[in-house]
């Protein structure tokens, strides 16, 4: 009896040791089983991708698609999922059964990494629109700009604007290309316009609404590699036209310019550098009667276009001088006023008639105060013979220059025979016969030594 209580002591013993060695291996496989066990992932915005190139044999190419992405969800291993990205996901529709344009139903192929399975995904099938693809051209002209973030400068305005490119081509499905009634050339931002500049462009493609198209299926293409747009900025002023009085004797009186102002248009330095334009240079002194006379409008450099203010183009000015109500007088010069320049001491002269008249500055009453001795005359007859008509050499005396000129006639004096003069004779009172009496016709108590010219 001993012995059999001791062989099932240990029998016990062996049992539950092999009991709890199976239990440890149950719990052992529960664990690894259990890291195992599958899970699933969701994936979002996966683009749904075709072939682009033109549908062969048909030349057909994808106008739209009705849903362009999709989101699915994955099951596989903790291990297996956790380096799974959006980029390891391809969602893929076949245009192998597409023969010619029109809208198509297809399915939207998932392929997912190995070791997992798709569960599921947002998007079955998708709407697609093919057409056969097609080009049309269209013009560019200054008035498809349009201008982006500019400034300009006060009195300022933009010219006419010069692309680079003539013609703008777009290419793609004809549908599409068919919504395309007129392109736009766009700048980039200008900030503030100089004189000349360029900046850069873009092509934007508009439809009859002038709605902007913006479609990845059509193109474009131009006779430039880059679109660039010249601008030119001009100033507009308005100044006086004017003439220059040689002498300052004239008034606005005796001046009239119609129109008096123009507008002028040009670069803006050119323009800023303009006050006023001169018409003509007038001699005061030769303008005798009054008269009208049309002159042309010379544009300054950098001036490109001259208007009246009202906005109409102009290339001349008529000037009016008006001289009949100036105060004039006539002085009648003597041969004792007249300075001679001869190597005869005896020369006779005629006397002359100078006509003068007040400049404009001038109080109407100093004529009164005028005489003869205001004149400075002079004649050369170093060479001359009698009854020779000899050009008088003028000019108003420093008192009255700046109120009094005279008029450019053609003023002369005639030579004539030089009286003879007596010998001398004693005079038994130490006098000398005619010493003291000058001759009454000539300049015979005249020096000719050199003199300087008034």
């Amino acid at each position: 009896m001993k012995f059999s209580i001791k062989a099932n002591k240990k029998s016990k013993r062996l049992i539950l040791w092999v009991i709890s060695f199976l239990l440890a291996f149950v719990l052992w496989l529960y664990a690894a089983g259990a890291n195992e066990t599958a899970v699933e992932q969701s994936y979002d915005l996966i683009s749904i991708k075709y072939d682009s190139t033109p549908i062969k044999p048909y030349n057909l190419v994808v106008q739209s698609i009705s849903i362009d992405t999709v989101n699915v969800t994955i099951m596989g291993s903790p291990r297996d999922l956790k380096n799974v990205s959006v980029s390891d996901i391809s969602a893929k529709i076949s245009l192998d059964s597409i023969t010619k344009p029109g809208e198509y139903k297809l399915s939207v192929m998932i392929t997912t990494p190995d070791k997992t399975t798709l569960t599921s995904q947002t998007v079955e099938t998708v709407i697609v629109k093919v057409d056969s693809p097609s080009e049309k051209s269209y013009p560019i002209g200054s008035d498809s700009i349009e201008l982006v973030g500019w400034s300009l400068e006060s009195g300022c305005h933009f010219g006419t604007h010069t692309v680079n490119a003539t013609r703008v081509t777009v290419y793609g499905p004809t549908l599409e290309i068919d919504t395309v009634d007129k392109v736009k050339i766009r700048t980039a931002s200008i900030g503030n316009a100089s004189d000349q500049m360029t900046v850069a462009a873009e092509v934007v493609l508009l439809n009859k609404y002038g709605d902007e198209i913006n479609s990845p299926n059509l193109s474009i293409t131009m006779n430039t590699e880059v679109l660039t747009v010249k601008l030119s900025v001009f100033m507009k002023k308005t100044v006086p036209l004017t003439v220059n009085c040689k002498y300052g004797y004239f008034g606005s009186e005796n001046i009239i310019i119609s129109p008096s102002k123009v507008v002028i248009t040009g670069s803006p330095d050119a323009v800023k550098a303009v006050s006023s334009i001169n018409l003509a240079d007038i001699d005061e002194t030769k303008e005798l009667t009054d008269r009208t006379f049309s002159v042309n409008i010379i544009p300054p450099n950098g001036i490109y276009k001259i208007t009246t203010e009202d906005g109409k183009d102009i290339s001349s000015a008529e000037v009016s001088i008006k001289v009949s109500e100036i105060e004039e007088l006539s002085i009648s010069l003597l041969p004792e006023n007249i300075v001679v320049y001869s190597s005869d001491s005896k020369v006779a002269l005629t006397g002359a008639d100078i006509k003068i008249r007040l400049a404009n500055s001038a109080s109407t009453d100093i004529l009164a105060y005028f005489t003869p001795a205001d004149i400075i005359a002079s004649v050369n007859a170093s060479s001359a013979s009698v009854g020779d008509a000899l050009p008088l050499v003028l000019t108003v005396s420093e008192k009255f220059r700046d109120s009094v000129y005279i008029l450019g006639l053609e003023y002369k004096v005639t030579v004539g025979k030089a009286p003879e003069i007596s010998t001398p004779i004693d005079n038994p009172n130490g006098d000398t016969t005619g010493e003291d009496n000058p001759l009454e016709n000539g300049n015979a108590d005249i020096s000719l030594n050199p003199q300087t010219m008034p």
